[in-house]
């Protein structure tokens, strides 16, 4: 039987995984935006990451600075919380692919590093 403590400790740890399968997910075109409903859409089918929870791999790695979002229509800079997703594209920034790099490091993101 699992108690509070054990279901928190997986939620944390499947928070910071999917952290990185975000963050890997985005930065697969490297240079291009991706569209986000595209990569939630990637994510649900070949990892399982549920909507709610890549938006709350998202809004993290947003707010830590790794990752850029921008309307598509407009190709404006927007806040995740102002929009709905399925309208806006990611890019990783300069500080996102020095944490894919490893010269920087985050306990909240799990890097696989090539």
């Amino acid at each position: 039987m699992t108690n509070e403590n054990d279901i928190r400790k997986l939620r944390q740890g499947n928070f910071v995984v999917n952290n990185g399968i975000v963050m890997r997910a985005v930065n697969l075109l490297r240079m291009h935006f991706n569209k986000l409903s595209g990569v939630q859409k990637l994510l649900f089918q070949r990892d399982g990451i549920i909507e709610a929870d890549f938006l709350d791999s998202l809004n993290f790695l947003v707010r830590a600075g790794y990752i850029e979002l921008r309307e598509i229509s407009s190709k404006r800079p927007v806040i995740l919380a102002d929009c709905d997703y399925r309208t806006l594209e990611a890019i990783i920034t300069e500080k996102g692919i020095r944490l894919a790099a490893g010269s920087i490091h985050d306990d909240l993101v799990e890097v696989c590093l090539l």
